[in-house]
């Protein structure tokens, strides 16, 4: 029977240094192509006006859908639902000043005061 025939699989220093200088050198050419700004990483979908200027556009919480009041921060689902049967309960004007939606169920001093940047309420006179 013959004898098997052993691969040697180790590497020699010079295949190592030339497997360091090719990476050193593909990272060299990534790193400038980034730079020079020739790799799109993900596509950028088109920026639809009316849609941004949605996004900034202050919401009443007495007349807002729930949809609407998802744009605050911290108001989720559940929230927004809390705060739209809270309004259903208590009237169109059930909202005067931002630290009345504290009253809210799971909606907070903390949380009120983070949104009140957000709302358009009905001025203090009324």
């Amino acid at each position: 029977m013959p004898e098997p025939r052993h691969i040697d699989l180790r590497w020699r220093r010079s295949d190592l240094g030339a497997l360091l200088f090719l990476c050193i050198a593909v990272a060299a050419a990534l790193g400038w192509a980034i730079g020079q700004d020739r790799i799109e990483f993900a596509h950028r979908p088109p920026v639809d006006p009316e849609r941004t200027e949605a996004a900034h556009q202050l919401i009443d919480p007495n007349t807002a859908s729930e949809a609407s009041l998802l744009r605050l921060p911290g108001i989720g689902k559940v929230r927004a639902a809390a705060i739209t049967a809270y309004r259903a309960s208590r009237g169109v004007r059930a909202f005067k000043f931002a630290e009345d939606l504290a009253q809210v169920r799971g909606i907070g001093p903390a949380i009120a005061q983070r949104i009140a940047q957000h709302l358009v309420l009905p001025s203090r006179g009324d």
